[in-house]
């Protein structure tokens, strides 16, 4: 995977911080408007779930992650909020930001 980062230049991948384990695919990526490409349409969040050396798990390491990053970028919840979950060898699972939107609505 870190291959592929620094060499696809099409990829959008990201190593994630080196203090969170499993670091390699944790990111958040900010989807715009193509008239304003600072203001935020769409957050997409990254967890990586292990696989290959790795257990396939998310950690607490990562649910606090997540936690203090959606906070921080996208602290009222104005925006749309995707989550994918994924391992490095496998199809990855995530839920449909209507389904992260409306909990977030519910809890509300």
């Amino acid at each position: 995977m870190k291959k592929e980062i620094e060499h696809n230049l099409l990829t959008l991948s990201k190593n994630g911080p080196k203090d969170l384990w499993p670091s390699i695919s944790n990111y958040v990526l900010q989807l715009s408007s193509s008239d304003d490409q600072e203001s935020p349409v769409l957050f997409m969040y990254f967890l990586d779930s292990g696989g290959g050396s790795y257990p396939e798990v998310i950690s607490n390491a990562q649910a606090e992650w997540f936690q203090h990053v959606s906070e921080e970028i996208n602290p009222d919840s104005r925006y749309q909020s995707c989550v994918n979950i994924s391992e490095l060898d496998s199809w990855g699972y995530g839920l449909p930001c209507s389904s992260v939107a409306s909990s977030q609505a519910e809890e509300d």
